[in-house]
């Protein structure tokens, strides 16, 4: 354990000495995610809906049951919009009643459609478990924004350190490659986890975002956050033989990865192949996770961490002894 710590103490003491790390972190990472939180905590639904055909009642109807959506604003209309208007944008959905029952129409969110199929019915639309919620949406952006810091800024130690062969003078010694690499995991953590999470907390209050989980369990999926980013980076450094490499194909891995695990948008599994390749992908999991705590997506990203982790010791050992770093 002492390794570990020493590992993680010298490369603290030279994160101090990098004046573009601080910056990024006491500077831009607090700018970058109250943006993050600002944009993803808002409501999703707002915009206009187009009512067609509707008679007196039908009006007072709506009316009513909008009065206390002050997002959400209605048009009464004799004609049906056209369809590029719907798909973008323009009007978030068409109520029609023209025909022998109220139809909507809407090239949006599902959640919108089935939203007001069941306003129209009188009932209440309660949607799946892995529907969008706040703290998803958040907990996707920051997904997105510590993987790309884990792979392109806070593991650019160890590949400095293994580029001009400090690495092998470290490991010659008592430490064992084991201790090196958890040393070097954790130090991300803590500079990526701990600002990021008390930057989030602080902008959720100030902001006044209601979220639908305790900020005791928003702060645990941070964490989870800041390990598997950091087990990831460490995973991109290790397969990768140089800096400009590592730097450039973790960057593209972090980006297609992200997309397609929903960090910045939700994408429909309408695909069975990209459906299957969302599925296991740890950061879908991970936000399926904050919409809806279960152990399935809890394990899974545990075992991702695990994953990645051991790949890194492994591979990163047999280099090592191999030969291939040294200068």
């Amino acid at each position: 354990m002492r390794n570990i710590l020493l590992v993680m103490k010298n490369n603290l003491y030279r994160f101090t000495k990098e004046k573009v790390m601080m910056t990024m972190v006491v500077g831009v990472m607090p700018i970058i995610i109250c943006l993050g939180v600002y944009f993803n905590g808002m409501d999703s639904i707002k915009g206009k809906i187009a009512v067609v055909g509707a008679r007196i009642e039908e009006k007072e109807m709506i009316e009513g049951s909008m009065m206390d959506n002050e997002k959400v604003k209605v048009e009464f209309l004799e004609e049906s919009p056209s369809k590029t208007e719907l798909i973008k944008g323009v009007y978030l959905a068409e109520i029609n009643f023209q025909g022998n029952e109220p139809s909507v129409i809407s090239y949006g969110k599902d959640d919108i459609k089935k939203t007001l199929e069941a306003n129209l019915k009188g009932e209440v639309y309660v949607g799946d478990d892995n529907n969008a919620t706040v703290q998803g949406k958040i907990i996707g952006f920051l997904i997105m924004f510590l993987f790309f810091g884990a792979t392109t800024m806070v593991m650019d130690f160890f590949l400095v350190d293994r580029e001009n062969g400090t690495y092998t003078r470290v490991l010659s010694g008592k430490i064992s490659y084991f201790q090196y690499i958890t040393g070097q995991m954790l130090y991300s953590t803590v500079i990526l986890t701990i600002p990021s999470t008390m930057w989030s907390v602080f902008i959720l209050k100030v902001l006044n975002v209601n979220l639908e989980i305790s900020y005791s369990l928003f702060t645990f999926l941070l964490l989870l956050v800041g390990v598997l980013s950091s087990s990831f980076g460490m995973f991109i450094s290790t397969i990768f033989k140089d800096r400009a490499s590592a730097s450039m194909g973790g960057s593209i891995v972090v980006m297609i990865t992200c997309l397609l695990g929903g960090c910045l948008i939700n994408i429909a599994d309408s695909n069975k192949v990209i459906g299957f390749i969302r599925n296991i992908l740890p950061q879908k999991r991970l936000i399926d996770l904050s919409n809806n705590f279960n152990n399935t997506d809890l394990i899974f990203v545990i075992f991702s961490i695990l994953v990645f982790g051991l790949i890194s010791v492994i591979l990163g050992e047999r280099q090592y002894k191999n030969g291939d770093f040294l200068v």
